[in-house]
């Protein structure tokens, strides 16, 4: 085999392997999870509550707003989020500070433009006014933004896919029950 395809081949297995090893990892939930879930019948609706335990086809979760643990079989489920951690909003900061930078900028140049004052030597400079000052507003904007989007968090939630998760009871092992989760990829 020569080296460009030995490379093809050695990078696909790469991704491919990585790809589900990441896919695996993602779907998987465990006692002490913090789920949201969605199950009409049990007037649940994007309820949040921690995984208490597995048990068969059955999640025990202590819902943050009811005192007792609740049994929610996967059958009644028909949404299942796992919270991975948060994430700060500095891109979306970033984003609308540049804009609203921009927007300033742009009418801070033009309203500074509106009689003759952008004549330089007898040239109209009206269009570079513009574009330094709605240019350099926007970068600012963009930095402020980003700055104030950092201190901002948000949860992130990853779907769980239910047609690809089983829970089932594996042999017994010397300390008792164990349990088993089976994706089907």
């Amino acid at each position: 085999m020569t080296g460009p395809k030995m490379f093809s081949l050695v990078a696909a297995l790469a991704v491919t392997a990585w790809s589900c090893s990441g896919h695996i990892a993602d779907t998987w939930i465990d006692p002490g999870d913090r789920v949201r879930v969605t199950a009409p019948s049990l007037d649940l609706d994007k309820d949040v509550g921690t995984v208490a335990s597995l048990v068969a086809d059955t999640f025990v979760v202590e819902m943050e707003d009811r005192a007792d643990a609740l049994d929610v079989p996967f059958s009644h489920v028909t949404r299942l989020e796992v919270h991975r951690g948060q994430k700060s909003r500095a891109g979306a900061g970033a984003l609308i500070g540049a804009g609203a930078g921009a927007a300033t900028g742009l009418t801070v140049a033009l309203v500074s433009c509106a009689g003759d004052e952008c004549h330089l030597d007898g040239s109209d400079v009206t269009g570079a006014v513009v574009l330094v000052l709605g240019a350099g507003s926007a970068l600012a904007g963009a930095g402020l933004g980003a700055l104030i989007g950092t201190a901002i968090k948000t949860d992130r939630w990853q779907l769980v896919p239910l047609d690809r998760i089983r829970v089932g009871r594996s042999p017994a092992t010397p300390d008792g029950v164990a349990l088993s989760v089976t994706l089907r990829l």
